[in-house]
């Protein structure tokens, strides 16, 4: 996804845990950060792509993702129901959309 929308000149600010995976991304509109915190500053949308209910946990709500209060966040990942609702109602809470693709 972040190749495509790089590719057709969208401006990206990327964290990932894995920088091997994103080193063919380094390109004029494309920014990596080292933490999910600084990526989202000022980011109309955060995408989450994350395989485990811990790893989501741990780079949203305890790294203090959240807290940025980015205007749309989709998980794309394979977070569990129960998790899926605490971000939602979290993200209700901080006023901004949360959204789930299937």
């Amino acid at each position: 996804m972040a190749v495509n929308l790089a590719k057709a000149g969208h401006s990206l600010r990327l964290y990932t845990r894995n920088l091997s995976k994103i080193q063919d991304l380094k390109k004029d509109n494309v920014q990596i950060f080292d933490s999910p915190v600084e990526a989202a500053k000022n980011s109309d949308l955060v995408v989450l792509c994350l395989t485990e209910d811990q790893i989501v946990e741990k780079e949203t709500i305890s790294s203090g993702l959240l807290d940025t209060k980015p205007p749309i966040l989709i998980d794309c990942g394979t977070t569990s129901l129960s998790l899926t609702l605490k971000l939602s109602k979290l993200c209700s809470e901080k006023k901004f959309v949360f959204m789930i693709l299937l």
